[in-house]
């Protein structure tokens, strides 16, 4: 089973993307909520067949779940998975 792989990548347009085929994340950074982002890309990859709706809801619950540390050792975990680009 291939392994995915996160990236950041501060030159796209959208704050983050998830890549079925390819088993990629790409979050930007440098564009907004960075945790909502992570979470919503995270969610794409465990309900991949939920519509855009569906996963901004998940990842909005979720997040607004998450304490202050909770979203910083988010965050922490993220940066050690991702390779810029």
């Amino acid at each position: 089973m291939t392994q995915w792989q996160y990236k950041a990548d501060r030159k796209m347009h959208a704050y983050g993307d998830t890549d079925d085929k390819k088993k990629r994340i790409r979050i930007n950074p440098s564009k907004g909520d960075v945790v909502n982002t992570i979470l919503h890309e995270e969610a794409h990859k465990l309900y991949p067949k939920k519509n855009e709706k569906q996963v901004r809801k998940i990842a909005a619950k979720k997040e607004k779940k998450m304490s202050l540390p909770e979203m910083a050792n988010l965050i922490k975990r993220m940066a050690k998975k991702i390779k810029r680009t």
